[in-house]
């Protein structure tokens, strides 16, 4: 079986990194609440980012993005809070690095 990559427009990569940042925001409150679905949510958020070879080859292959998949497998198996907070907002440092990158900048 072949697989075809839909192309994404540089423009549409960008809103969907930008929308991307609350969807981290959301696991803040999941977490303090100790919510019984934060590792669905989380699962759910993996299986998003890794479901499109395209957004990968939009940020041309950047580690950042590894780092992010990496560190949000990290926060699914974290029980402090404060280490929560802590990553969460590393990956949305992430995604505002990645977005620069779709913008032109590095």
């Amino acid at each position: 079986m072949t697989t075809h990559y839909i192309p994404i427009p540089d423009k549409l990569f960008h809103n969907y990194l930008r929308t991307l940042i609350g969807k981290f925001y959301k696991i803040l409150p999941m977490c303090e609440e100790h919510s019984p679905t934060v590792n669905i949510y989380i699962d759910s958020l993996m299986f998003e980012l890794t479901g499109n070879h395209e957004l990968i080859e939009s940020v041309d292959y950047d580690a950042r993005y590894m780092s992010l998949l990496c560190t949000l497998n990290g926060i699914q198996n974290c029980n402090e809070i404060k280490t929560c907070k802590r990553e969460v907002f590393k990956c949305i440092r992430i995604i505002e690095e990645l977005i620069e990158i779709i913008e032109g900048g590095d």
